[in-house]
Protein backbone atom coordinates (compact mmCIF):
# COMPACT_ATOMS: atom_id res chain seq x y z
CA UNK A 1 0.00 0.00 0.00
CA UNK A 2 1.59 3.33 -1.02
CA UNK A 3 2.43 6.09 1.41
CA UNK A 4 -0.02 8.99 1.59
CA UNK A 5 0.70 11.83 -0.85
CA UNK A 6 1.42 14.29 1.95
CA UNK A 7 1.29 14.63 5.68
CA UNK A 8 -0.68 17.87 5.59
CA UNK A 9 -3.59 16.36 3.67
CA UNK A 10 -4.59 14.04 6.50
CA UNK A 11 -3.20 15.56 9.67
CA UNK A 12 -4.87 17.52 12.37
CA UNK A 13 -4.04 21.20 12.82
CA UNK A 14 -4.37 20.96 16.59
CA UNK A 15 -1.02 21.93 18.20
CA UNK A 16 0.69 18.84 19.51
CA UNK A 17 -1.45 16.42 17.54
CA UNK A 18 0.64 13.28 16.97
CA UNK A 19 -0.61 13.02 13.39
CA UNK A 20 0.82 16.46 12.65
CA UNK A 21 4.26 15.07 13.54
CA UNK A 22 4.26 12.15 11.11
CA UNK A 23 6.37 13.19 8.15
CA UNK A 24 6.09 11.83 4.63
CA UNK A 25 7.90 12.89 1.49
CA UNK A 26 6.85 10.70 -1.49
CA UNK A 27 8.96 12.83 -3.85
CA UNK A 28 12.17 12.05 -1.97
CA UNK A 29 15.12 10.84 -3.99
CA UNK A 30 14.55 12.63 -7.29
CA UNK A 31 17.85 14.44 -6.71
CA UNK A 32 20.40 12.96 -4.33
CA UNK A 33 23.79 13.59 -2.76
CA UNK A 34 25.81 10.46 -2.00
CA UNK A 35 28.76 10.15 0.39
CA UNK A 36 30.43 6.78 0.02
CA UNK A 37 33.52 4.75 0.89
CA UNK A 38 34.22 1.02 1.25
CA UNK A 39 32.44 0.86 4.63
CA UNK A 40 29.52 3.28 4.58
CA UNK A 41 27.14 4.79 2.03
CA UNK A 42 24.91 7.73 2.96
CA UNK A 43 22.29 9.12 0.59
CA UNK A 44 20.73 12.57 1.14
CA UNK A 45 17.90 14.31 -0.66
CA UNK A 46 19.36 17.28 -2.53
CA UNK A 47 16.00 19.11 -2.33
CA UNK A 48 15.21 18.74 1.38
CA UNK A 49 18.50 17.61 2.95
CA UNK A 50 16.80 14.49 4.34
CA UNK A 51 18.88 11.39 5.08
CA UNK A 52 17.26 8.90 2.68
CA UNK A 53 19.59 5.94 3.05
CA UNK A 54 22.36 4.70 5.31
CA UNK A 55 24.10 1.43 4.42
CA UNK A 56 26.82 -0.72 5.89
CA UNK A 57 28.74 -1.59 2.73
CA UNK A 58 30.36 -4.72 4.16
CA UNK A 59 27.15 -6.34 5.40
CA UNK A 60 24.50 -4.70 3.20
CA UNK A 61 22.41 -3.49 6.16
CA UNK A 62 20.32 -0.48 5.14
CA UNK A 63 19.47 0.82 8.60
CA UNK A 64 17.59 3.81 7.14
CA UNK A 65 14.73 2.09 5.35
CA UNK A 66 12.09 3.76 3.18
CA UNK A 67 13.30 6.93 1.49
CA UNK A 68 9.85 8.52 1.81
CA UNK A 69 10.35 8.48 5.60
CA UNK A 70 13.81 10.04 5.47
CA UNK A 71 14.23 13.14 7.64
CA UNK A 72 16.54 16.14 7.72
CA UNK A 73 16.20 17.65 11.19
CA UNK A 74 13.57 18.50 13.78
CA UNK A 75 13.62 21.30 16.33
CA UNK A 76 11.64 22.98 19.07
CA UNK A 77 11.70 26.70 19.77
CA UNK A 78 10.19 28.84 22.50
CA UNK A 79 8.77 32.26 21.67
CA UNK A 80 8.03 35.27 23.88
CA UNK A 81 4.30 34.49 23.88
CA UNK A 82 4.39 30.66 24.00
CA UNK A 83 6.63 27.74 24.79
CA UNK A 84 5.49 25.23 22.15
CA UNK A 85 7.07 25.75 18.74
CA UNK A 86 7.76 22.52 16.79
CA UNK A 87 9.79 22.72 13.59
CA UNK A 88 9.71 20.04 10.90
CA UNK A 89 12.86 20.14 8.81
CA UNK A 90 11.05 18.90 5.70
CA UNK A 91 8.87 22.00 5.81
CA UNK A 92 11.92 24.31 5.85
CA UNK A 93 13.24 25.28 2.43
CA UNK A 94 16.81 24.13 1.86
CA UNK A 95 18.79 27.17 0.76
CA UNK A 96 21.63 25.19 -0.74
CA UNK A 97 23.95 22.19 -0.51
CA UNK A 98 27.68 22.16 -1.14
CA UNK A 99 29.61 18.96 -1.82
CA UNK A 100 33.39 18.79 -1.43
CA UNK A 101 35.59 17.84 -4.37
CA UNK A 102 36.34 14.42 -2.90
CA UNK A 103 32.59 13.90 -2.38
CA UNK A 104 33.11 12.98 1.25
CA UNK A 105 31.49 16.09 2.81
CA UNK A 106 28.11 17.73 2.23
CA UNK A 107 27.07 21.02 3.82
CA UNK A 108 23.36 21.90 3.97
CA UNK A 109 22.02 25.37 4.78
CA UNK A 110 18.51 26.30 5.85
CA UNK A 111 18.01 30.08 6.00
CA UNK A 112 14.76 29.96 8.00
CA UNK A 113 12.97 27.71 10.44
CA UNK A 114 9.29 27.22 9.60
CA UNK A 115 6.94 26.48 12.48
CA UNK A 116 4.00 24.13 12.05
CA UNK A 117 1.81 27.18 12.67
CA UNK A 118 3.14 28.69 9.43
CA UNK A 119 5.43 31.30 11.01
CA UNK A 120 8.91 31.78 9.57
CA UNK A 121 11.79 32.61 11.88
CA UNK A 122 15.08 34.15 10.68
CA UNK A 123 17.20 31.35 12.16
CA UNK A 124 19.87 29.84 9.95
CA UNK A 125 20.88 26.23 10.49
CA UNK A 126 23.97 24.90 8.75
CA UNK A 127 24.42 21.13 8.96
CA UNK A 128 27.49 19.28 7.77
CA UNK A 129 27.83 15.54 7.12
CA UNK A 130 31.35 14.20 6.58
CA UNK A 131 32.45 10.64 5.83
CA UNK A 132 35.75 9.78 7.49
CA UNK A 133 37.08 6.21 7.24
CA UNK A 134 33.64 4.65 7.41
CA UNK A 135 32.36 6.99 10.12
CA UNK A 136 29.67 9.54 9.26
CA UNK A 137 30.27 12.73 11.25
CA UNK A 138 27.43 15.24 11.73
CA UNK A 139 28.13 18.79 12.86
CA UNK A 140 26.06 21.97 12.79
CA UNK A 141 25.77 25.62 13.67
CA UNK A 142 22.91 28.00 14.45
CA UNK A 143 22.65 31.74 13.78
CA UNK A 144 19.60 33.16 15.51
CA UNK A 145 18.27 36.53 14.32
CA UNK A 146 14.83 36.00 15.85
CA UNK A 147 13.19 36.64 19.21
CA UNK A 148 12.84 32.89 19.77
CA UNK A 149 15.13 30.44 21.56
CA UNK A 150 16.11 27.18 19.90
CA UNK A 151 15.83 24.76 22.80
CA UNK A 152 16.41 21.46 20.97
CA UNK A 153 17.53 20.45 17.51
CA UNK A 154 17.79 16.85 16.30
CA UNK A 155 20.57 16.14 13.81
CA UNK A 156 20.96 13.53 12.43
CA UNK A 157 17.56 11.79 12.28
CA UNK A 158 16.83 8.27 11.03
CA UNK A 159 13.17 8.27 10.09
CA UNK A 160 12.76 4.54 9.43
CA UNK A 161 15.14 2.26 11.33
CA UNK A 162 15.07 -1.14 9.64
CA UNK A 163 16.41 -4.59 10.45
CA UNK A 164 19.10 -6.27 8.36
CA UNK A 165 18.01 -9.16 6.17
CA UNK A 166 17.67 -12.38 8.11
CA UNK A 167 17.44 -10.75 11.54
CA UNK A 168 14.26 -10.47 13.60
CA UNK A 169 15.36 -8.44 16.63
CA UNK A 170 17.00 -5.10 17.29
CA UNK A 171 18.16 -3.83 20.66
CA UNK A 172 19.74 -0.72 22.09
CA UNK A 173 22.88 -1.23 24.14
CA UNK A 174 24.37 1.40 26.44
CA UNK A 175 26.24 1.80 29.68
CA UNK A 176 24.14 2.73 32.68
CA UNK A 177 25.66 3.79 35.97
CA UNK A 178 27.51 0.56 36.69
CA UNK A 179 26.41 -1.93 34.06
CA UNK A 180 25.72 -2.50 30.37
CA UNK A 181 22.05 -2.41 29.42
CA UNK A 182 20.31 -4.24 26.60
CA UNK A 183 16.91 -2.74 25.80
CA UNK A 184 14.63 -4.18 23.06
CA UNK A 185 13.66 -1.98 20.11
CA UNK A 186 12.15 -4.48 17.63
CA UNK A 187 9.85 -6.35 17.36
CA UNK A 188 9.04 -5.42 20.97
CA UNK A 189 9.96 -1.91 22.05
CA UNK A 190 10.56 -1.19 25.71
CA UNK A 191 8.87 2.10 26.62
CA UNK A 192 11.08 4.20 28.89
CA UNK A 193 8.57 6.95 29.43
CA UNK A 194 5.00 6.88 30.65
CA UNK A 195 1.94 6.50 28.49
CA UNK A 196 0.88 9.85 29.98
CA UNK A 197 2.05 13.08 28.38
CA UNK A 198 3.60 11.35 25.35
CA UNK A 199 2.39 10.70 21.82
CA UNK A 200 4.37 7.54 21.10
CA UNK A 201 6.27 4.77 22.90
CA UNK A 202 9.78 6.15 23.30
CA UNK A 203 13.28 5.48 24.55
CA UNK A 204 15.84 8.04 25.65
CA UNK A 205 18.84 5.89 26.62
CA UNK A 206 17.86 5.50 30.24
CA UNK A 207 17.77 2.50 32.51
CA UNK A 208 15.47 0.62 30.16
CA UNK A 209 12.42 -1.34 31.22
CA UNK A 210 12.30 -4.82 32.71
CA UNK A 211 9.34 -5.63 30.49
CA UNK A 212 8.75 -4.11 27.03
CA UNK A 213 5.46 -2.44 27.90
CA UNK A 214 6.51 -1.08 31.29
CA UNK A 215 8.00 2.43 31.58
CA UNK A 216 11.55 2.63 32.88
CA UNK A 217 13.00 5.01 35.41
CA UNK A 218 16.01 7.31 35.47
CA UNK A 219 17.75 8.90 32.53
CA UNK A 220 21.54 8.70 32.40
CA UNK A 221 23.68 10.26 29.71
CA UNK A 222 26.24 7.93 28.13
CA UNK A 223 28.50 9.23 25.40
CA UNK A 224 27.31 6.58 22.97
CA UNK A 225 24.70 3.92 22.26
CA UNK A 226 24.76 0.84 20.05
CA UNK A 227 21.96 -0.40 17.80
CA UNK A 228 22.62 -4.13 17.71
CA UNK A 229 21.14 -6.80 15.41
CA UNK A 230 22.82 -10.16 15.82
CA UNK A 231 26.47 -10.08 14.79
CA UNK A 232 26.46 -6.49 13.57
CA UNK A 233 25.33 -3.06 14.62
CA UNK A 234 25.58 0.70 14.37
CA UNK A 235 27.41 2.97 16.77
CA UNK A 236 26.07 6.44 17.60
CA UNK A 237 28.25 8.69 19.73
CA UNK A 238 28.57 12.32 20.80
CA UNK A 239 32.23 13.23 20.26
CA UNK A 240 32.86 16.25 22.42
CA UNK A 241 35.40 16.63 25.23
CA UNK A 242 34.03 19.93 26.53
CA UNK A 243 30.65 18.65 27.77
CA UNK A 244 29.34 22.02 26.68
CA UNK A 245 26.08 20.69 25.29
CA UNK A 246 23.64 18.00 26.34
CA UNK A 247 23.04 15.32 23.68
CA UNK A 248 20.47 12.53 24.00
CA UNK A 249 19.81 9.55 21.75
CA UNK A 250 16.10 9.09 21.26
CA UNK A 251 13.71 6.66 19.55
CA UNK A 252 9.97 6.61 18.94
CA UNK A 253 7.70 3.87 17.59
CA UNK A 254 5.15 5.53 15.31
CA UNK A 255 2.19 5.47 15.34
CA UNK A 256 2.32 2.99 18.25
CA UNK A 257 1.99 -0.56 19.51
CA UNK A 258 -0.12 -3.33 18.07
CA UNK A 259 0.03 -5.03 21.48
CA UNK A 260 0.69 -2.56 24.29
CA UNK A 261 0.87 -5.23 27.01
CA UNK A 262 3.93 -6.81 25.42
CA UNK A 263 5.09 -3.66 23.68
CA UNK A 264 4.91 -5.33 20.28
CA UNK A 265 5.11 -3.33 17.06
CA UNK A 266 2.81 -4.19 14.13
CA UNK A 267 4.33 -6.77 11.81
CA UNK A 268 3.05 -4.99 8.69
CA UNK A 269 4.82 -1.95 7.21
CA UNK A 270 1.61 0.06 7.31
CA UNK A 271 -1.65 0.26 9.27
CA UNK A 272 -4.42 2.04 7.38
CA UNK A 273 -2.89 5.14 5.83
CA UNK A 274 -0.04 5.40 8.34
CA UNK A 275 3.33 3.65 7.94
CA UNK A 276 4.82 1.81 10.89
CA UNK A 277 8.28 3.18 11.56
CA UNK A 278 10.89 3.31 14.29
CA UNK A 279 12.87 6.54 14.54
CA UNK A 280 16.31 7.27 15.96
CA UNK A 281 17.73 10.74 16.45
CA UNK A 282 20.43 12.67 18.26
CA UNK A 283 18.77 15.48 20.22
CA UNK A 284 20.97 18.51 20.89
CA UNK A 285 20.05 21.07 23.55
CA UNK A 286 21.77 24.25 22.31
CA UNK A 287 19.40 26.78 23.95
CA UNK A 288 20.47 29.28 21.29
CA UNK A 289 18.85 32.54 22.43
CA UNK A 290 17.77 35.64 20.49
CA UNK A 291 20.67 37.16 18.59
CA UNK A 292 23.06 34.31 19.36
CA UNK A 293 25.50 33.66 16.54
CA UNK A 294 27.68 30.65 15.88
CA UNK A 295 26.04 28.26 18.34
CA UNK A 296 27.85 25.03 17.45
CA UNK A 297 26.30 21.59 17.84
CA UNK A 298 28.25 18.71 19.31
CA UNK A 299 29.62 16.39 16.65
CA UNK A 300 27.65 13.13 16.40
CA UNK A 301 29.16 10.07 14.73
CA UNK A 302 27.32 7.13 13.14
CA UNK A 303 29.40 4.08 12.20
CA UNK A 304 28.66 0.44 11.31
CA UNK A 305 30.48 -2.40 13.03
CA UNK A 306 30.67 -6.17 12.74
CA UNK A 307 30.79 -8.53 15.68
CA UNK A 308 29.67 -8.27 19.30
CA UNK A 309 29.26 -5.08 21.31
CA UNK A 310 33.02 -4.96 21.85
CA UNK A 311 33.44 -3.96 18.19
CA UNK A 312 30.95 -1.14 18.67
CA UNK A 313 32.74 0.14 21.74
CA UNK A 314 35.99 0.12 19.74
CA UNK A 315 34.64 3.06 17.72
CA UNK A 316 34.46 5.08 20.93
CA UNK A 317 37.84 3.82 22.11
CA UNK A 318 39.53 4.94 18.91
CA UNK A 319 38.14 8.44 19.34
CA UNK A 320 39.01 8.51 23.06
CA UNK A 321 42.60 7.61 22.25
CA UNK A 322 42.93 10.82 20.19
CA UNK A 323 42.51 13.07 23.23
CA UNK A 324 42.66 11.15 26.51
CA UNK A 325 46.05 11.08 28.21
CA UNK A 326 46.13 9.00 31.42
CA UNK A 327 47.74 10.63 34.42
CA UNK A 328 51.16 9.28 35.43
CA UNK A 329 50.80 6.44 37.92
CA UNK A 330 53.07 3.94 39.68
CA UNK A 331 53.33 0.43 38.27
CA UNK A 332 51.57 -1.21 41.21
CA UNK A 333 48.34 0.58 40.32
CA UNK A 334 48.08 -1.57 37.20
CA UNK A 335 48.57 -4.86 39.01
CA UNK A 336 45.73 -7.19 40.00
CA UNK A 337 44.19 -6.41 43.39
CA UNK A 338 41.53 -8.16 45.43
CA UNK A 339 39.48 -6.82 48.25
CA UNK A 340 36.30 -7.48 50.15
CA UNK A 341 33.85 -4.78 51.16
CA UNK A 342 30.99 -4.96 53.60
CA UNK A 343 28.59 -2.07 53.21
CA UNK A 344 25.35 -1.59 55.11
CA UNK A 345 22.66 0.89 54.09
CA UNK A 346 24.20 2.09 50.85
CA UNK A 347 22.56 4.69 48.58
CA UNK A 348 21.65 1.87 46.18
CA UNK A 349 19.80 -0.08 48.90
CA UNK A 350 22.25 -3.02 48.70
Amino acid sequence: MPLPPSASATTSSVPGSPRSEDWFNPRAGQETVVLEDDQTRATFDAVTGALLGLRSQRTGWDIQGRAALGQSFRAYVTLPDRLYGPVNGLQCRLGGVEVSEDRRTATFTWEELHLQSGERLPIRFTGRASLQRGELHFAGQLENQSAATVTTLSWPVLGDVSLPLGETTLERQNFDYGTFKRTPLLPCMANERGYYGTNYPMQIEGKGARNPGIPGAYHFLPRFVLLSAGAQGWYAGAHDVSAGELVCFFSELRPGYLDSYHGRAPATPQVGELPIHLTFEAIHYPFAGPGEQGAALTEVVLAPYQGAWHAGVDVYRRWRATWHRPAPSPSWVHEVHAWQQLQIGSAEDD
